[in-house]
């Protein structure tokens, strides 16, 4: 009986599942779908969506830690559901984390993978409603 995969091991095989993908022969354009949703302009700050109802701060900052640039998270339940921003040192940082980390799952996950756009504002700055 082998040992139980740890959250580490998990996220290795995800990466290497993705890296794989990412070099294998390109898909056509055809099948590529674009999600209306990530229209924000790029910033350094990335929205963390499809998360489970039961989901914690821990096993996203778990998660995150691992990707180079990571500053912080900024986690909060709603009546909604829960919510997640998650900043980098820079904008190259979360375009990289944004590509590597886009659908992992978590370890309660029930509709698919971790969903990642940018941001509307970088974290701790708040649009001008003027």
């Amino acid at each position: 009986m082998s040992p139980p995969l740890q959250k580490e091991d998990v996220l290795a095989s995800h990466l290497l599942q993705k890296l794989v993908l990412s070099t294998s022969s390109p898909m056509p354009t055809s099948s590529i779908s674009t999600n209306n949703v990530d229209q924000n302009p790029p910033c350094n700050t990335l929205y963390v969506g499809n998360l489970p109802a039961n989901t914690n701060e821990d096993e996203l900052r778990q998660l995150f830690t691992h990707c180079l640039g990571y500053k912080r998270c900024s986690f909060r339940v709603k009546s909604n559901g829960p919510m997640c921003f998650v900043e980098f040192d820079d904008l190259k940082y979360a375009a990289l984390a944004l590509k590597e980390m886009q659908g992992i799952p978590l370890s309660n996950s029930v509709k698919g993978g971790i969903r990642l756009s940018y941001s509307k504002n970088p974290l701790g700055v708040r649009q001008n409603m003027a």
